[in-house]
This record gives C-alpha cells, sequence and structure tokens, in this order.
C-alpha cells in the first residue's frame, strides 16, 4: 500500500508538471506566432521602402 502511495504521488506530480510545461508551451507557441506576424509586416514594409528607393533612384540624378 506504501508503494501504490509513493506511486501515486509521483503520478500526481508528473501530471501537475506536464500540465505546467504544456501551459508553457501554450504560451510560447503563441509568443512565437505573434513574432512571426510581426516579421512578416516587417519584411512587406521594407521590401515597399525598397521599391521606394528603387523608383527614387530612377529620378534623381546619377551624381548623388
Amino acid at each position: 500500500d506504501d508503494e501504490n502511495s509513493t506511486l501515486s504521488s509521483k503520478l500526481k506530480d508528473l501530471e501537475e508538471e506536464r500540465a505546467r510545461f504544456q501551459r508553457t508551451t501554450n504560451v510560447q507557441q503563441t509568443q512565437v506566432e505573434k513574432q512571426r506576424a510581426l516579421a512578416e509586416e516587417s519584411s512587406r514594409k521594407c521590401e515597399g521602402l525598397q521599391q521606394q528607393v528603387a523608383a527614387l533612384q530612377k529620378v534623381l540624378p546619377t551624381n548623388y
């Protein structure tokens, strides 16, 4: 009975630890998704700015 009690206690501890890890994983996944969205937005803005630079280079004198 002591062994069963010990094993039950260990199982409970492991289940609680697994739940904590799952919550941590969920938070980290949300952060990754937010960062990915920000990176994609930054990439789009960068592309737009590169297009503007290219357009300006076409109209500015070449000695600049």
